[in-house]
């Protein structure tokens, strides 16, 4: 009977020991982690663009997610606030979750006012112009190095076009000039050959 109470005793006390490792381990983990940072480890910044709490001017987020407390900074959205709102809403301000624009600004329209309504002029300008501001050196280049390496290509191919048929010419006209030189000589040998039969029949 004694033997059962120290087994119960000491079953009792390891389960005791267990909870409060439990306990410990639990509220180690609900620990908040310094302001501006998330994480398990708490090594991870909170965004920039998180909007500063109006209590303590302090940004605050989320210590598993990173998301944003005090919702985001004018002119951007999402759980950590890293998207930027359409650069056509009214005053940059767009709603937090999905980034649908709060209003838009004139002649413009839509959930994201992504659909202009006024004349084509100035939206062909607004367009456009940033666009050939922003475009790249290499944008220019590039086409610019194709085309001269094309003509590149094309001259050394006429060259070795022309130096092949110049050699062939060559190689023609030596085979001529050696016929005709066999052909001369034959016929000197032909001659010599008809001279020394005379001379043969004469004596």
């Amino acid at each position: 009977m004694r033997d059962l109470q120290k087994s119960v005793m000491k079953n009792l006390e390891m389960l005791s020991y267990t909870l409060m490792f439990l306990i410990f381990a639990i509220q180690g983990k609900g620990e908040e982690c310094p302001l501006g940072t998330y994480g398990e480890t708490c090594d991870r910044n909170c965004s920039p663009h998180c909007a500063p709490s109006p209590s303590d001017k302090n940004v605050h987020c989320d210590k598993l997610t990173g998301m944003c407390s005090e919702g985001c900074n004018r002119g951007w959205h999402g759980d950590q606030c890293n998207f930027r709102c359409s650069r056509n809403c009214f005053n940059y301000v767009c709603e937090v979750q999905r980034g649908t624009c709060v209003g838009c600004k004139t002649n413009y329209s839509g959930d994201y006012c992504e659909m202009y309504e006024g004349s084509c002029q100035k939206k062909c300008e607004d367009l456009t112009a940033p666009q050939n501001a922003s475009a790249p050196v290499s944008m220019i280049l590039v086409p610019v190095f194709v085309v001269v390496a094309v003509i590149l290509v094309i001259i050394i191919i006429i060259l070795i076009v022309h130096t092949c048929r110049r050699g062939r010419g060559w190689i023609i006209k030596g085979r001529r000039m050696g016929s005709d030189d066999a052909r001369g000589q034959h016929q000197n040998l032909l001659a010599d050959g008809g001279k020394n039969t005379g001379r043969k029949s004469l004596s």
